[in-house]
């Protein structure tokens, strides 16, 4: 359920969801992406926000924004 709801998001969300779920830094996304870090975690907050309505309490238990 939660990939399937994952697989519906943008790629912009999906990822900087994943490099984030990686360990990856909000500095270490922006360089890697070629993004400023405030859009990194404006994705980040956006996405979580889709995924948690998509899926519900499954989405962000353990997740960091």
């Amino acid at each position: 359920m939660v990939d399937a709801a994952f697989r519906q998001l943008l790629p912009m969300f999906q990822q900087v969801l994943e490099l984030n779920r990686l360990g990856y830094t909000r500095e270490q996304i922006a360089d890697e992406l070629g993004l400023s870090p405030g859009t990194v975690k404006s994705r980040i907050s956006r996405g979580q926000a889709k995924m948690r309505e998509l899926v519900g309490d499954l989405w962000g238990a353990d997740e960091t924004s």
